[in-house]
């Protein structure tokens, strides 16, 4: 079985919580906590890719 999962970049801890950077799809991201970015021309129905996925897996929250 070959593992699909991205690489993960450490960048540091804080208060015993390990902060890692991996670029992935958000909306199927097995984490705790997610940071996901959105650029203003994407308001208003620009959204795609995985920023559109997650947006849809949040049943509209962030286009509204």
């Amino acid at each position: 079985m070959t593992d699909t999962s991205p690489t993960r970049l450490p960048i540091g801890t804080a208060d015993g919580v390990q902060f890692d950077v991996v670029a992935w799809g958000p909306s199927h991201a097995d984490v705790d906590f997610s940071v996901a970015c959105m650029f203003e021309h994407e308001l208003g129905g620009g959204m795609a890719g995985g920023l559109l996925a997650l947006d849809q897996a949040l049943g509209g929250q962030l286009s509204r």
